[in-house]
């Protein structure tokens, strides 16, 4: 039987790959995206083009609307987090923005799931920087993907810095009412990227 994933920041470029995945696995999947980000369109017209405009329900919404974004999820088997801001030059620039989106927006999503009767699975991601500086550590490419070579199982949860500490709090605040999946996703590259857009 399909589940329902509902992907906030599913016409990203991570968000729609995942889309993809979920799509040609058989299950049901809700987009939930603002499209602000430029590839988004594209994204999108490429997954209607590859499974058609019915494959998926596309809600244009931003994890800053929280009654929005509870609603939309309330149906949810399973939340999976990939929204948003990423610009480094927006966090510094505007850092209220940077904040409002990416920690509000993740308590949003993460209260979606809290306030949910189907008590979904809560799945998150978030970037390698969480772990400080990787400089020394060897990366390999594989017939697919790159990969560590010397941390097979990925990075430990370790915190380096603050913002790892920061990374261990937001996967940890709701912890008690909420089943929650944290990745870190690293340097992410595929050999088949055609149609994919950032």
């Amino acid at each position: 039987m399909a589940r329902r994933y509902f992907i906030s920041g599913g016409a990203g470029f991570i968000g729609s790959n995942y889309v993809y995945r979920l799509i040609r696995r058989g299950e049901n999947v809700t987009v939930y995206d603002n499209l602000s980000r430029a590839g988004a369109p594209r994204n999108i017209a490429w997954l209607e083009e590859t499974f058609g405009k019915g494959a998926f329900k596309l809600i244009a919404g931003d994890v800053r609307n929280a009654d929005l974004l509870r609603e939309s999820a309330q149906y949810a088997d399973v939340i999976v987090h990939l929204a948003g801001q990423v610009a480094v030059t927006t966090s510094v620039t505007n850092p209220r923005e940077d904040f409002e989106a990416n920690a509000l927006g993740t308590f949003n999503a993460l209260e979606a799931a809290r306030l949910s009767d189907k008590n979904p699975i809560f799945i998150y991601s978030s970037t390698n920087k969480v772990y400080g500086s990787m400089d020394d550590v060897e990366i390999i490419e594989e017939a697919t993907r790159w990969c560590y070579k010397d941390l097979i199982k990925g990075c430990p949860e370790t915190p380096i810095n603050m913002c790892a500490i920061m990374h261990a709090f937001m996967g940890c605040v709701l912890l008690s009412s909420v089943r929650v999946v944290s990745m870190a996703l690293d340097n992410l590259a595929s050999k088949t990227k055609a149609g994919w857009h950032g």
